[in-house]
């Protein structure tokens, strides 16, 4: 059996399994709430404070047996009437246990409120060296200054360096959650990588031949911009230097075949980067050089519809095997039919694939930071395409789901304006997605599972916006990782999501109502159909 309980200014406490606890915490809804960060403190000072207490009552009690005569009646039953007093279910070392654990708990949930309450500054600031470093002319310079920017340039390779040393040794060795070492350290490398592509300092940085504003972006974001040149270097050989420019989308082969391809529409609007071209009134824009294409085979086959948030995110592992065995990226699109012909759309999109940048495969980390930096990559494109290819209509609902990349592409899909035009997009739920850089616009409701020893939430530097539309359920407790990314992996998420029709938290249950519908969920006499999309660049 499992409960969840609610403790006061704390947040609700998931038991399922015996000495496996797991704390949640809600942010953000539409439901007001005021956090007092120092009073958590004070009161966390308070319980280690009795835990002390308790336990020098609990060493206070301990009777050795031997101290007393053999044969005495009396010596052996106080023995073992303090004996229960200690160790029972009601008793001074459970109670030790209790208050130690409700003081951790006040720790990790003062700690997510502060990150939630930080704001990543915008301000584009470069400093005036950098401008020398960058732009001055090096055969003209004395040989001196020439030194000093080779220094200069050495001195950023050291400073990155050392940030990312400290961060490994503050993952393994720091008593704070992994998703705030992991934040904080993060939010401290912007700083210093943000300026260090010389196009950065003019405030534009062309991305596959678009000019991309870098002003208004965070030094999160643009630390992004500045990393994907040195990753996708690195990546040439694994890449077999391949100059890929375009993304194709295909329809998987499945058992059902009838599909007119010349009839499924395409994309509207849709550049291979950062430039959004014009969606004429009335329908879909054609095609433009660039854009991601459509080829369309057959249809998929019959599944059980999912009923729960759950049921979705427990789709992906299939679908990450067919990744590795095509070495292709996929997507999955569910089409929930009603009994009266209504027609709901679920997009089941998967995490991060392939380590490098650049390669056939687009879930790779070219699109992780793309997608930090806002900037559209080829994995939001394809997903676009396959949303079009399947036949969503105008005005009917979309949910969208993704694990770790797969949810920051659902949560730029649902912000891009132009797919607003083309798509009724409802809710987004992101599992173990880095999505702090992102706003989503009135109209779709977003709901965010993090784990707070999950060091990937964090590597967006900031806190979710606490947004009415953007809620963020972070889950804590549990037995500790035996590996530094295992509270990442799918089945943790899974796991999460389960809890999430048990929290008594308006904001929570306003979001599933909605998700649910979106979805066809709660409907009778169903169908749902299954078709998979590969994507891949060419």
């Amino acid at each position: 059996m499992s409960a969840l309980t609610r403790e006061p200014d704390v947040g609700w406490t998931f038991t399922g399994w015996p000495g496996r606890a797991l704390r949640v915490t809600v942010t953000g809804g539409r439901t007001p709430m005021a956090v007092d960060t120092a009073e958590l403190a004070a009161l966390g000072e308070r319980l280690r404070a009795a835990a002390e207490v308790v336990s020098a009552a609990d060493a206070s009690t301990v009777i050795n047996p031997l101290e007393y005569m053999p044969g005495v009646p009396w010596a052996w039953t106080a023995f073992e009437e303090v004996r229960d007093i200690r160790i029972q279910a009601t008793g001074l070392q459970n109670l030790l246990r209790r208050i130690q654990d409700l003081a951790a708990d006040l720790e990790l949930q003062r700690l997510w409120y502060e990150e939630a309450e930080v704001r990543a500054s915008t301000v584009f600031r470069p400093p005036a060296w950098r401008n020398v470093v960058a732009h001055a002319p090096k055969r003209l310079l004395p040989a001196r200054v020439r030194q000093a920017i080779n220094a200069a340039r050495a001195s950023d390779a050291l400073r990155v360096g050392a940030h990312l040393a400290a961060t490994h040794d503050g993952l393994n060795s720091s008593p704070l959650p992994d998703a705030i070492v992991a934040q904080r350290h993060v939010r401290a490398l912007a700083e210093e990588m943000q300026y260090m592509d010389k196009d950065i300092l003019d405030g534009a940085v062309e991305v596959d031949g678009h000019q991309v504003d870098v002003r208004e972006m965070t030094p999160v974001q643009r630390s992004a911009l500045v990393a994907l040149p040195w990753l996708a270097r690195a990546s040439v050989v694994g890449n077999r230097a391949l100059p890929l420019t375009d993304v194709a989308t295909a329809m998987r082969r499945g058992p059902t075949t009838g599909v007119d391809p010349t009839a499924l529409p395409v994309p509207g609007g849709l550049t291979r980067r950062g430039v959004v071209s014009p969606v004429p009134p009335g329908g879909s824009a054609v095609r433009a050089p660039g854009v991601a294409s459509a080829l369309a085979t057959t249809v998929g086959r019959r599944v059980p519809t999912p009923r729960s948030e759950s049921d979705v995110l427990a789709r992906i592992p299939a679908l990450e095997e067919e990744i590795g065995r095509r070495g292709n990226g996929a997507v999955e699109i569910l089409r929930t039919t009603t009994a009266e012909g209504g027609r709901h759309w679920t997009v089941v999109i998967p995490g991060t694939q392939d380590v490098w940048a650049g390669g056939e495969n687009p879930m790779d980390n070219e699109t992780n930071l793309l997608t930090i930096a806002g900037v559209r990559s080829d994995m939001t494109i394809g997903v676009a395409a396959a949303m079009h290819q399947a036949g969503i209509a105008r005005g009917e609902q979309v949910a969208l789901v993704g694990h770790s990349q797969g949810g920051l592409v659902a949560t730029q899909l649902a912000a891009d304006p132009v797919l607003k035009q083309e798509f009724r997009i409802s809710t987004v739920l992101t599992a173990g997605s880095p999505v702090g850089t992102m706003t989503v616009p009135p109209g779709v409701e977003v709901l965010s599972l993090e784990h707070v020893q999950d060091p990937v939430v964090g590597l967006d530097g900031a806190p979710n916006t606490a947004a009415p539309n953007h809620l963020t359920v972070a889950v804590g407790g549990g037995a500790e990782p035996s590996s530094l990314g295992e509270r990442h992996r799918l089945p943790a998420y899974t796991a999460a999501a389960v809890l999430l029709p048990d929290l008594e938290d308006s904001s929570v249950q306003q979001w599933l109502a909605r998700s649910r519908e979106a979805m066809g969920a709660p409907a009778e006499g169903v169908r749902t159909d299954s078709m998979v999309f590969e994507i891949r660049r060419r």
